[in-house]
């Protein structure tokens, strides 16, 4: 989620999102979804997600 690090490292939203093709509202959603989850947790969830 690199995008999102660049937003924590002060970037605006919309200057990234512009950047990267993709809209305000789905970097919000990334946002709440990956909420509070570490790097391991996120990449479990990522692993799980390649199975169904």
């Amino acid at each position: 989620m690199s995008i999102l690090k660049e937003i924590k490292a002060s970037a605006s939203m919309t200057t990234v999102g512009r950047a990267h093709g993709i809209s305000d509202q789905t970097i919000s959603r990334w946002r709440e979804k990956d909420a509070g989850k570490s790097r391991s947790e996120l990449g479990e969830l990522k692993a799980l997600q390649r199975l169904k």
